[in-house]
């Protein structure tokens, strides 16, 4: 973009001496707007991968509880023993593919 823009310059330069002055103002200010946006994208990128390592964090910790699989550390007999069958009863009372959050009486 600014040997495009020095190019341009360079034209009008050729076309009218007195314009090589705004067609330098203006390749400075548009290489330093170019340079700005690429610097708020940069930051939109590095939010976004901030975004996905700590959404990739929390499911490998949810996932992995102590490093081992959910299943072996949070199996669902060690709620049954704890709070007895009133968790089976409500579980069982839900429709097939119900996404709800269940108090644990």
């Amino acid at each position: 973009l600014d040997a495009e823009l020095r190019a341009l310059t360079d034209d009008l330069g050729a076309l009218d001496p007195t314009l090589v002055g705004a067609a330098e103002r203006t390749r400075t200010r548009t290489t330093a707007r170019v340079a700005h946006l690429q610097r708020l994208a940069l930051g939109a990128l590095a939010r976004q991968e901030d975004d996905r390592t700590r959404q990739l964090t929390r499911l490998r910790r949810h996932l992995l509880p102590n490093g081992v699989p959910q299943e072996r550390e949070m199996n669902f007999l060690t709620y049954l023993l704890k709070h007895g069958e009133a968790p089976l009863r409500q579980l069982l009372a839900l429709e097939p593919g119900t996404r709800a959050e269940l108090p644990i009486p």
